[in-house]
């Protein structure tokens, strides 16, 4: 009788993974869509979920995200009109990852009105989509730390996987005080 050999596993895509955070707006541009605000993306902060997203797993391919920067509606990437802006900036440091949001308003896209009028109240929250390359076991409440990661785009969620993704009240008071 022939020996089996076990069946050897094809390589597949990594799956995408969201990770959301707090965001703090500081004024608004009514004619250009544009948000003034930072987002933070990625903080070497524990998630919901156990995990770290590590700012230089960011970094290692950012440029394929700064090439097509878009924000998408709730991370749904089937209908172009998801597709309701882009970020006007990025930036990493050693804490995190951010991006101010341009949102594609007036232009016959209910979905990137809306997203922009709830930023525009401060009632706004973002997630990251990304394909996972490599990462470490965490230890404790951690479970993982992603050391390498390729950002595909940023989502306007209702309801962010981080609890710290929503903009508060006083996000909303700023906004007002400066328009």
């Amino acid at each position: 009788m022939p020996e089996l050999k076990p069946k050897q596993e094809a390589k597949s895509m990594p799956s995408m993974i969201y990770k959301t955070y707090q965001v703090e707006t500081k004024a608004i541009n009514q004619e250009s869509g544009e948000v003034d605000i930072f987002i933070p993306l990625s903080k070497d902060t524990i998630d919901r979920d156990g995990e770290i997203i590590l700012p230089s797993a960011i970094q290692k391919r950012i440029k394929t995200f700064q090439g097509r920067p878009i924000l998408v509606s709730s991370h749904d990437y089937y209908s172009l009109q998801n597709q309701i802006g882009e970020f006007s900036q990025i930036k990493i440091d050693d804490k995190g990852f951010y991006g101010k949001p341009k949102y594609y308003i007036g232009k016959g896209n209910a979905e990137a009105d809306w997203g922009f009028f709830l930023a525009s109240i401060g009632m706004a929250s973002y997630s990251i989509g990304f394909m996972p390359f490599d990462s470490q076991p965490g230890k404790g409440e951690i479970k993982r730390i992603w050391t390498d990661v390729e950002l595909l785009e940023v989502s306007h969620v209702i309801v962010p996987s981080n609890r710290d993704a929503a903009q508060s009240m006083r996000d909303a008071l700023a906004i007002k005080s400066v328009q």
